[in-house]
């Protein structure tokens, strides 16, 4: 004590922390000192001694463990157990700092009894050692020794006070007859805690303790081991309020079970787990799959205690969105606002720019669906609606771009919940799947998904989505019923008891619930309570129950049935209120109570106000956001079932038409109100209403929920909505209502062919063909019936717009060369010449619906004829262009002056072509006309404007090209632009191991999307690019194994299968060109197939539409023809040098129109020209500026050539020197392109002709360049 004093001074004296001081002292002081320091803070007391009352146990439990596996020798303890005492236990304590109330901040350290005296270590047996723990923590809780131990407190408890046990056979103490009955002893014990204020639950533990004197005759709530005593100690410490604090009785106690999950330990472990791994990258969700009422929505809100962000949760209605994208909309909702929240000005400012980029004009669609998105980027209510080509693609892309944005631009970790996702509506599940997808690479978005697994069996469609996910990085949890374990916890807490205590309730209640469906227990806990099975003892006063009658209830397996018989008990305005409720959905809000309340004449506010009292809804929100929502859809389920089945349409027409009356009356049109009210009539059909003029106005009403549906980009909608309409006429309609009958029959063709359902496509065209008054009607609908066509047969499909061509007049397009063509464009070109620019764009906008129609087929024509019948491109192309200058411009005119350029760039009339290109650009520049933006690209820059454009810039344009079809759902034409963009930066000489990786993961998303034109093309231009990284030999030998390495078929499959599809021709001619750069790279020339086809195949020689990669072919194709000159003698040599020379020429003139992209390759070519023919100083001249050129305009790939070809040459003529250096150069640029295996094989040149022992002066290859002009023959 003495040295504790003067450590405490000097530290106080010299400002220092003082070491946390540990303090041991037997259970008697430690009373004396803590009585004195709590005073009359009883449950402050009592709260400070359980943790030595749970070490205490802890130490008895470990001696008890000793005694078992030492024959009744323990190493921690050598005194009688039973004869413990405050006296001989000892407490280890430390302090650290002083809790609000100014007092000791007290930790326990250690507990244990340390005594010399001596006795048989086992005497007295479990009961009597049970009951010595009682009176130590009666004396550490009272403070006090029990009366009738005062005068001895050192002898046997139980000898000295007439607790008399004798031994049965075995040893087992057992009381006498003349023993005292416990309430000698644990009765005044337990008196004497009550009226020193001792909480109840602390005089039922020390009582029951004391019961234990009984041996075998003890009661129910006695104890049976030292590890049920810890189990309640523990429960006191961990939840005081609830298993500690007594319960009141004035009032009554409401019956509350807890909002927690019960025996779930496992499943959030592993949910825990999950989410870990994401915020390392390893995971992007899970999926939690269980029947109805399992909890796996609150097991999915548990993330929301770990994850420091955000927790978005988007929750689907059996009866499916009323309006289009509502639950997904109001998700991305949230998200926007949050991110609004919490963004600072620099966030906001870099997440509105990288949107603008991102979601281009469709973000005016967009924020249709989520209207907080204005609150990210402002300029989107500007932009208003725009076309798509396929809204469900271009959903997906921009919601994917959405959550991109957000995510990286904030510092705040997002999970989104998507719950009941088995009744998803068909575009938002593609559109979930599709966000999923797209979080794989970066995992900034932690998805969870919940589905009831025993509701999908006849759910093809999700059970399809289901097995897609199965190839993310997924984890999946799946939920039971609780056991009787769970159940106890439940119980346990809800009755602020023991669990060993209601352990028996928790069997039987399992037992009858059907198994321990959480949703089901609480609703039959409910119901005892209200029938008094389950009531407040008010002696104790604790909960306790009737286990007989408990037994004898007859419980419903099914808990929707068991739910109706609750609800029988309320009020008939209360049923009513859950019955209005449940037609309308999950949750009904305040605007949708006030119209029904007026209508209904009832206070249904109120009403629900009450029905949420009894625990069936739920309420959100005040003002006019209040909102009541069903707290579980199995008791929406219940609430409908309430209603006799004959009268659930009449009261869906009754509400739908109320509400439908009221957005009619509205001043502002409310989008939401009236899907609500046009689906509620649709659940209503049409036998709910008689009135021939109702029925009329319902389906035109439907026909404008189903355009407006499409505006918002759900066409499944739509067309559920158009069927909907169709549905309410009646017998005659085609002659009583002609023009809303066609409308609505040409709007549900259009909507199937958008989802893809052919048998409603031939239905609904099939009426339309029936019906239709004029040829033009059903035009409509033949459009339809071909565009279906088109998705499975191209030639089919050809034939079909053929035939609709004719019948409206249209003249049979003609091949490429016919006579009669070629005068027609002649004298179009006559036309165009004459025509400015300024004229073109400032043509009038079409109005003709006939027109539209021709239009409408010329460019599904065109996007097949590129494939399957390109000799007829030309003769499309001029009609289209004829047409727009005869009626007008329109959404597809951008597409016919870029197709018409296209045409004329073929047959080399330049000039005409790159203008046409120009109106066609600033055509897409005008909202109106760049539906088709993305499919106008690669007819434009491929095709026309290599002519006038660096090839880099190309690529750049295709990567925009790319963008702006996602945008607006074109996938076809935007894989078609990633290719292209890949293919142009081959071409242009990008490093070939960037494109390796471009070209390998867009294979890989072409195939999951099923675009097989494009895989296969991809997949060529992926074999070409390893081929010149690793080597023709490693090309060759691996072959049979491609796939296995890359998972994508290589070259030689491809080809295999071309004459499976539409493209063989193209395919082909891709092969071709890759064959003739790999033929000159790696120097095959000797190869006979090689040979045979620069003869036969040459594409300088064919008349085909030129693009990037045949360009480059030709080039190849020229320097192949030279270079086999120069092998060659007499006639065969002057046949390729006259091949060399058509190559030539065509170089001299395109380098004419672009010396960026072609004054290398005219200067390279003219080089080995001026070489075979001998004349050298011209030779060594055009090899220098070829290479200068090729370096100045970034074509690395080229420079090498032309340094490799110079070498060769300079070694010809004998200068060694200059020869290795260039040599040298052109195995630097090759490795700088990537093009590791050409390199490989200009080093084994390099070695074969120098050795490893040849000098040189190093005199640079920039020296050697600048020599050539001066160097002599």
């Amino acid at each position: 004590d003495e040295l504790n004093t003067f450590l405490n001074e000097f530290s106080a004296f010299h400002d220092l922390d003082q070491p946390e001081q540990l303090h041991k002292l037997t259970l008697q002081k430690w009373i004396a000192r803590s009585k004195q320091r709590y005073d009359t803070d009883v449950l402050g007391y009592v709260k400070s001694g359980l943790p030595i009352a749970i070490k205490l146990t802890e130490f008895l439990i470990q001696v008890e463990t000793e005694l078992k596996q030492n024959n009744g020798q323990p190493l921690t303890c050598s005194i009688p157990l039973a004869s413990i005492s405050a006296a001989n236990v000892f407490v280890t304590t430390k302090e650290r700092g002083m809790n609000s109330s100014e007092r000791p901040i007290e930790v326990m350290e250690d507990v244990s009894i340390i005594s010399s005296a001596d006795g048989d270590l086992n005497a007295g047996g479990l009961m009597p050692r049970l009951v010595a723990l009682g009176l130590v923590l009666y004396e550490m809780f009272a403070g006090e020794v029990p009366e009738f131990l005062d005068d001895e407190p050192s002898s046997d408890a139980l000898a000295m006070h007439s607790i008399t046990l004798n031994n049965d056979d075995d040893g087992t103490p057992r009381p006498s007859k003349k023993s005292q009955r416990p309430g000698d002893i644990g009765s005044k014990c337990v008196a004497r805690l009550r009226y020193i204020g001792m909480p109840r639950s602390i005089c039922a533990l020390v009582g029951n303790l004391l019961a234990c004197s009984q041996g075998d005759l003890c009661g129910d709530d006695a104890y049976s081991s030292f590890e049920d005593v810890r189990l309640d100690l523990q429960l006191l410490m961990a939840d005081p309020p609830r298993f500690l604090e007594d319960i009141g009785v004035n009032p009554l106690p409401q019956l509350i079970i807890p909002d927690k999950q019960y025996g779930r330990e496992e499943q959030i472990k592993k949910l825990e787990n999950a989410y870990f791994q994401h915020t390392k990258g390893n995971v992007g969700g899970i999926i939690i799959s269980g029947k109805g009422g399992l909890g796996k929505s609150k097991l999915a809100m548990h993330i929301q205690n770990i994850s420091k962000g955000h927790f978005l949760v988007a929750k689907f209605d059996q009866s499916q969105d009323v309006y289009p994208l509502a639950t997904v909309g109001s998700l991305f909702n949230s998200l926007c606002d949050f991110f609004v929240e919490n963004a600072t000005p620099d966030q906001m400012r870099m997440a509105n720019e990288a949107l603008e980029s991102a979601l281009g004009v469709q973000a005016g669609v967009l924020v249709g669906i989520v209207p907080s998105l204005a609150k990210i980027q402002p300029s989107c209510l500007r932009l208003g609606h725009s076309r798509c080509i396929n809204s469900s693609m271009s959903l997906q892309f921009l919601f994917n771009e959405l959550s991109r944005v957000i995510s990286s631009h904030s510092t705040l970790n997002i999970c989104a919940f998507f719950d009941d996702l088995h009744w998803a509506d068909p575009i938002s599940l593609q559109l979930i799947g599709s966000l999923i997808s797209g979080n794989e690479g970066r995992k900034s978005v932690f998805f969870i998904c919940s589905y009831r697994d025993n509701e999908i069996d006849e759910n093809e469609m999700f059970q399809q989505w289901l097995g897609s996910m199965s190839m993310l990085s997924l984890d999946a949890i799946k939920l039971d019923n609780l056991t009787v374990k769970g159940v106890n916890s439940l119980l346990s807490d809800t009755l602020h008891l023991s669990p060993r205590v209601t352990n028996p309730l928790s069997s039987l209640i399992h037992h009858k619930a059907g198994g321990g469906n959480p949703l089901f227990l609480k609703q039959i806990i409910g119901s005892m309570k209200e029938k008094g099975y389950i009531y407040v003892d008010l002696g104790s006063p604790k909960w306790t129950w009737d286990l007989d009658k408990i037994m004898e209830m007859k419980i419903s397996e099914d808990v929707v049935e068991f739910l109706i018989e609750s609800m029988q008990k309320l009020t008939n305005d209360q049923r009513q209120g859950l019955i209005i409720a449940s037609c309308i959905g999950s949750s009904v809000k305040r605007s949708i109570i006030n119209i029904l309340s007026n209508d209904l004449k009832m206070d249904l506010l109120d009403i629900l106000w009450q029905v949420s009292q009894k625990g069936f809804m739920n309420k959100f929100g005040d003002g006019d956001l209040l909102c009541y929502s069903f707290t579980h859809d199995k008791i929406q389920q219940a609430a409908y079932q309430l209603i006799p089945e004959e009268s659930r349409h009449m009261h869906h027409m009754r509400f739908g038409l109320a509400i439908c009356s009221h957005t009619m009356e509205a001043s502002l049109h409310n989008d939401e109100l009236f899907f609500t009210a046009i689906n509620q009539i649709n659940k209503g059909g049409a036998g709910a209403l008689s009135d021939s003029n109702q029925r009329v106005v319902v389906a035109s009403l439907n026909l404008k929920a189903g355009k407006r549906s499409i505006e918002l980009s759900d066409v499944n909608a739509a067309f559920n909505l158009f069927k909907c309409g169709i549905s309410f006429l009646e017998k005659g309609h085609w002659e009583e209502n002609y023009e809303l009958s066609l409308n609505l029959h040409d709007a549900a063709s259009d909507a199937a062919c958008f989802v893809n359902d052919v048998p409603a496509v031939k239905f609904y065209t099939e009426q339309v063909f029936l019906h239709a008054r004029t040829v033009d009607h059903k035009m409509n609908s033949k459009f339809a019936t071909t565009k279906i066509l088109s998705h499975s047969n191209h030639r089919k499909a050809i034939q079909s717009i053929f035939a609709i061509l004719e019948e409206l007049g249209e003249k049979r397009l003609r091949p490429r060369e016919d006579p009669r063509l070629i005068a027609s464009i002649v004298t179009m070109n006559g036309v165009i010449r004459n025509t400015t620019n300024e004229t073109f764009l400032s043509t009038k906008k079409a109005q003709d619906k006939r027109y539209m129609i021709l239009m409408k087929l010329y460019v599904l024509l065109i996007r097949m004829l590129h494939f399957a019948e390109p000799t007829l491109l030309a003769s499309a192309s001029h009609r289209m262009i004829e047409l727009t200058l005869g009626c007008g411009l329109c959404f597809a005119s951008p597409v016919s002056f870029a197709t018409y350029g296209l045409v004329l760039s073929s047959i080399e009339r330049f000039d005409l072509a790159v203008r046409l290109g120009v109106v066609a650009l600033k055509l897409l520049e005008r909202k109106e006309y760049s539906l088709h933006k993305s499919a106008v690209f690669p007819s434009i820059y491929q095709y026309i404007f290599w002519l006038t454009t660096p090839l880099q810039m190309i690529s750049d344009a295709h990567s925009t090209g790319h963008l702006v079809g996602q945008q607006c759902g074109d996938i076809i034409s935007s894989t078609n632009n990633f290719g292209l963009h890949v293919i142009t930066a081959y071409v242009s000489g990008q490093c070939l191991r960037g494109l390796r990786a471009k070209y390998h993961e867009h294979a890989i998303q072409l195939r999951s999307q099923h675009i097989n034109l494009s895989f296969r093309h991809n997949c060529l231009g992926h074999s070409q690019v390893c081929a010149l990284i690793e080597g023709l030999e490693w090309l060759d030998g691996h072959s049979s194994k491609w796939e296995e390495i890359y998972n994508v078929p290589g070259e030689k499959s491809i080809i295999a299968n071309a004459k499976k599809g539409n493209d063989k021709l193209a395919i082909l001619q891709m092969q071709k060109a890759n064959l003739l750069v790999r033929t000159f790279l790696f120097r095959r020339f000797d190869e006979a197939s090689v040979r045979e086809t620069i003869m036969t195949n040459l594409f300088s020689e064919k008349k085909m539409h030129l693009r990037t990669l045949f360009l480059f072919a030709i080039f190849f194709e020229g320097l192949i023809s030279f270079e086999l000159a120069r092998r060659a003698e007499g006639e065969e040599g002057s046949k390729w040098i006259a091949k060399g020379e058509v190559v030539l020429e065509k170089m001299k003139h395109w380098n004419e129109q672009c010396a960026w992209n072609f004054e290398n390759k005219f200067l390279l070519l003219s080089a080995e020209r001026k070489s075979i023919l001998g004349d050298f100083d011209e030779a060594a001249s055009l090899y220098a500026r070829s290479i200068k050129s090729a370096h100045d305009h970034k074509f690395i790939h080229e420079e090498a050539i032309a340094a490799e070809l110079a070498g060769v040459f300079f070694h010809r003529l004998g200068h060694s020197a200059k020869s290795y250096e260039l040599l040298l150069h052109s195995q630097k640029c090759f490795e700088r392109w990537g093009a590791s295996a050409v390199a490989r094989r200009v080093g084994t040149f390099i070695n074969s002709k120098f050795g490893s022992g040849f000098v040189h002066f190093g005199t640079g290859v920039d020296d050697v360049l600048a020599s050539f002009l001066s160097l002599d023959k």
